[in-house]
């Protein structure tokens, strides 16, 4: 793990960590060759010093980065919460050789494909989630149930989230 300074959230908040969490899952949880990226923090300090100067933040509030995956996949991350946009957007995306998905936060996930020389959309029909992650958790703790992220899921997270601060690090003192 990355001794790299860390903010006190970011990437890190929960939305975000489910979001790389459940994109890991959905490729079969790869193993991580390699980690890039850049953390800003443009946003949060300028409106946070607006109340004061013993008010600090030191949060970044727009990450992106790359994940090389050891099985030739690629993972591009981009992560804010301090833009100036018309709305937030929580987005999973999947391209491959014969086909993509896509994952948006409240709709139906659509698959992409080709099917007699056609393109094709198909938005399969699937049940609802069970449960908070906070929920399964405490579940798998009292009634010993399978947790939906796994210590191995939770440790190649941390992975990722460290390999983004620690490439970020390199990159302003370097």
């Amino acid at each position: 793990m990355s001794t790299a300074p860390r903010p006190q959230s970011g990437v890190e908040c929960a939305a975000d960590s489910d979001t790389i969490t459940n994109t890991l899952s959905s490729l079969g949880g790869p193993a991580i060759a390699d980690v890039s990226g850049r953390a800003y923090g443009n946003f949060l300090p300028g409106w946070v010093a607006q109340f004061g100067p013993q008010y600090k933040a030191d949060a970044d509030d727009h990450t992106v980065g790359f994940v090389r995956f050891q099985n030739g996949a690629s993972l591009q991350i981009e992560m804010s919460f301090g833009q100036h946009i018309d709305k937030e957007v929580v987005l999973n995306e999947f391209f491959g050789t014969q086909g993509g998905a896509i994952r948006e936060a409240g709709q139906p996930l659509k698959l992409f494909g080709e099917a007699g020389g056609s393109y094709t959309t198909t938005t399969p029909r699937l049940p609802a989630a069970s449960g908070s992650t906070q929920a399964n958790f405490v579940s798998s703790i009292l009634e010993g149930t399978p947790p939906l992220v796994t210590p191995e899921q939770g440790i190649a997270l941390m992975r990722v989230i460290d390999g983004l601060y620690a490439s970020s690090a390199a990159l302003k003192t370097g």
